[in-house]
């Protein structure tokens, strides 16, 4: 019911309740609730509701529990067992009763997953609510942690009514800031406006990042591609199930971004569009969705040599065996900076785009790159070509700006996978020529201004 509820509470928070004086909604949070319910409470609930298990209750729980510390051993008399697969039921159990009671009162809402709790309706309902949790959870060992309680409204409801139905920390922090909320999250779920809930999801995203990138750092892309698919993918799964589609769009996009990404850094394939969506397809239909091949524990038999493993990915998404090549095409962009060719090299798919990379050398090879980039809007016409604008920014001594070097790691990396050498050891080789490459340049450079110094001499 809990998830049911949560699409409730999107008609409860939304335009119907904005004009309203006296709506709210409380977020309970008790102190320390598994390790503080009473026993005897839970074990009573066993009985009358799963008799099966009581004795198994009574045997594990009736006597206080020894816990090892170190060399002290701590008797625990009170609270259901971290770790003991039937703790969650055990503890809802003896919420039960009062949960049961709530949701009979004239409240619009009245929701308990374990220990997270939301009342909501008339502010007056509410508030005779909320005392009568106190005074029940107290029978059972709980209290209200009324700092951690939210208050939640939906219209302009006055300060001086609030604080004549809650207590003051439910309002107010420590601090003496004002706690009331008009947006919140539940069990992991934005509830709000759009702005909230794009926030909530973008934040979440944010976060999701961090893993992508590190799978995309691990060097067997099939070990990396099936924990892609076991976890990475499920980061921002809940917020597609509670939230409204059209409220986090951007945030939902930039995951699929970082998605591509890391599947780029994984297996050194760069998609097109049209590639990326073959992939996202079943695997019946010859796309990377679920099948043996690739849910498969790579370990022994079913283990693929990496070469191998890519080469059969780039087969099925129709990929032609073909490395980085330049692309005169970008000199015929029709926009108004003519028939330029704004860039040094174009690459068919750079994570998932279409990429102009444009070299610059020197001390000021910095200025330079950013100068390029806005000289004759030449980012912005290559964004209308649907192509990523790269600046690739070396200094005369070889090495390479942060941008660039993630490049080149992800071309070393296209390569290897063609080529089926090891990934480490070609970026390795391809810095090393790009090295050679730049201060050969600067030496023919200087060689050139002595030459000209002596003949004008």
């Amino acid at each position: 019911m809990v998830g049911s509820d949560l699409l409730l509470w999107g008609s409860f928070s939304g335009d119907r309740q904005a004009s309203s004086s006296q709506k709210v909604l409380v977020k309970l949070d008790f102190a320390n609730a598994f390790n503080s319910v009473q026993r005897d409470a839970v074990l009573q609930q066993v009985v009358d509701h799963f008799p099966a298990l009581s004795r198994w209750a009574t045997w594990c729980y009736r006597q206080p529990t020894r816990l090892q510390f170190g060399d002290r051993v701590l008797s625990s008399s009170s609270g259901v067992q971290q770790g003991d697969p039937l703790g969650p039921l055990l503890f809802a159990a003896a919420l039960q009763p009062l949960a049961r009671e709530l949701r009979s009162r004239p409240l619009d809402l009245a929701i308990h997953f374990l220990d997270d709790g939301v009342l909501a309706g008339d502010l007056a309902a509410v508030s005779a609510a909320l005392t009568e949790v106190q005074l029940r959870a107290a029978e059972i060992g709980l209290v209200l942690n009324l700092s951690k309680c939210e208050v939640v409204v939906f219209g302009a409801v006055d300060e001086t009514t609030l604080r004549a139905h809650f207590p003051n920390a439910f309002l107010q922090n420590p601090d003496g800031s004002g706690k009331v909320l008009r947006n919140f999250e539940f069990l992991g779920a934005a509830i709000g406006d759009a702005a909230y809930i794009q926030a909530h999801t973008a934040a979440r995203t944010a976060k999701a990042g961090e893993l992508l990138d590190m799978l995309a750092d691990l060097e067997d892309p099939q070990v990396g591609l099936r924990l892609l698919r076991a976890c990475g993918l499920f980061s921002d799964d809940h917020s597609m199930r509670c939230n409204p589609a059209m409220a986090q769009v951007a945030a939902l996009t930039s995951f699929d971004d970082m998605v591509r990404r890391c599947f780029s850094g994984l297996t050194g394939i760069h998609a097109t569009a049209a590639q990326w969506g073959q992939a996202a397809r079943g695997f019946a239909q010859a796309g990377v969705g679920a099948r043996a091949f690739l849910s498969a524990v790579p370990f022994g038999h079913t283990r693929m040599e990496p070469a191998a493993f890519v080469t059969e990915l780039r087969v099925r998404l129709g990929i032609a065996e073909a490395g980085t090549q330049r692309h005169n095409a970008l000199r015929d962009l029709d926009t108004h900076i003519g028939r330029r060719r704004p860039a040094d090299v174009y690459l068919p798919a750079l994570a998932g785009s279409p990429a102009a990379l444009d070299f610059a050398t020197g001390a000021a090879a910095a200025a330079y790159a950013r100068h390029k980039e806005a000289h004759l809007n030449t980012a912005e016409a290559c964004e209308r070509q649907g192509v990523v604008f790269v600046p690739m920014v070396v200094e005369t001594t070889g090495t390479w700006d942060a941008g660039a070097s993630i490049v080149i790691k992800h071309i070393a990396r296209a390569v290897a996978a063609i080529s089926g050498d090891d990934p480490d050891k070609t970026h390795a080789t391809m810095l090393q020529e790009l090295c050679v490459a730049v201060r050969a340049y600067r030496a023919r450079a200087a060689l050139r201004r002595r030459s000209d110094a002596i003949s004008s001499g």
